[in-house]
């Protein structure tokens, strides 16, 4: 059913509502999907993404969508990575060999839900930085260079029920 798709976009950029990115094979680019331009109620679910240049997934202005069940491996960049995005779920991914964070929310990504995913080998889990109300709740982070769960200047957040074994620290608040 998933077709590969190398150097192409994903085509939910474009600031729609109600975009499914499903059973894709995403390989070699510059990101493997990137939602932007207002782009809401999106569904990016049963995606492999690997080897991207930059971030393997990555909302920019996208507010009120759903990141599920994707693998993505081998990003030079964050894995999932979530920027100045509002009430998204990210939630049962696999992650795993990235250059940044396995997850990344950033400059006022606010009100996210991380749960459930499985992060592995990378430089943090989850980390948060300029971003407040995240959720960070039931997690796997195993092997990575930096903490399981940074949080930087992130205020009203909640980490709870997350197995952080074999990281650089636990929990890092700074």
């Amino acid at each position: 059913d998933g077709r590969t798709l190398a150097t192409a976009s994903s085509g939910a950029d474009d600031g729609t509502r109600g975009t499914t990115v499903r059973g894709n094979t995403l390989a070699g680019n510059a990101s493997g999907v990137w939602l932007t331009a207002g782009t809401t109620a999106a569904n990016v679910h049963d995606n492999l993404v690997t080897t991207s240049a930059g971030d393997g997934i990555r909302l920019e202005g996208a507010d009120a969508n759903t990141v599920e069940a994707n693998e993505v491996a081998g990003s030079s960049g964050g894995s999932i990575v979530l920027v100045t995005a509002d009430r998204n779920v990210v939630a049962g991914n696999s992650v795993a060999d990235g250059s940044g964070p396995a997850i990344g929310l950033e400059l006022g990504a606010t009100a996210n839900r991380i749960e459930v995913n499985d992060l592995d080998t990378s430089e943090a889990g989850v980390a948060i930085l300029d971003s407040d109300d995240n959720e960070v709740v039931a997690n796997v982070a195993h092997d990575m260079s930096d903490a399981g769960v940074l949080l930087e200047r992130a205020d009203d957040g909640l980490v709870s029920g997350n197995d952080l074994r074999f990281n650089g620290a636990g929990v890092e608040l700074a």
